[in-house]
């Protein structure tokens, strides 16, 4: 029954946790290694102007969401009564 438990914690933990996505990726061959392979791919864009995207965490924009943090942490802090 504890083995059952702590599954099912573990489980509702893993979809808790914040999706981020990242503007851009430097691993352009995703072998999970930054190499010369990848500044190869990455120096072809060299020159050229760039305009970076937005950076989302759940879906939301990162600038919002780096508002709403103080508010989010305040009601959590806050003493009941």
């Amino acid at each position: 029954m504890r083995y059952v438990i702590v599954t099912l914690i573990c489980t509702l933990c893993s979809f808790t946790q914040a999706q981020i996505v990242t503007p851009y990726n430097p691993d352009s061959n995703q072998d999970s290694a930054i190499g010369s392979a990848d500044l190869v791919d990455f120096l072809a864009y060299f020159g050229y102007p760039f305009t970076p995207d937005a950076i989302e965490v759940n879906g939301e924009d990162f600038l919002s969401t780096l508002i709403t943090l103080p508010e989010q942490h305040i009601r959590r802090t806050k003493p009941r009564r």
